[in-house]
Order: structure tokens, then sequence, then C-alpha cells
């Protein structure tokens, strides 16, 4: 696989964090939901997950 590849998905997933921890605190301190940096966190992950599990299929029929 291409080093660009994977500097694209860590990438991605260090946004995906921050957009997390940032929406979460955000959700926490105006409506009182204590777990939502949590929720967001495994939700950005999974869905991070799911798609790094899709391009190596991909690429493992060429």
């Amino acid at each position: 696989m291409n080093a660009f590849v994977w500097i694209g998905l860590s990438t991605e997933l260090g946004v995906l964090v921050y957009i997390a921890v940032y929406f979460g605190a955000y959700l926490k301190q105006n409506y009182n939901w204590d777990n939502a940096t949590v929720a967001l966190l495994v939700v950005f992950f999974m869905i991070w997950v799911l798609q790094l599990i899709f391009l190596v299929k991909k690429w493992q029929k060429k």
C-alpha cells in the first residue's frame, strides 16, 4: 500500500478525533450530555475502521 494512503488515513483519524472532542465538549456544556465525547469517538472510530476494511478489500482485489 502507498505511504500517502496511510498518511491520509491517519490525518483523517486525527481530524475525526478533534471533531469528536470539540463537539462533545459543546454538547456537554450546552445540553449536559456527559458521555457525548465518548459516544462520538466510538462512532467515528467505527466509521474509520469500516472505511479501512473497505479499502483493504479493494486493494486486495488488485
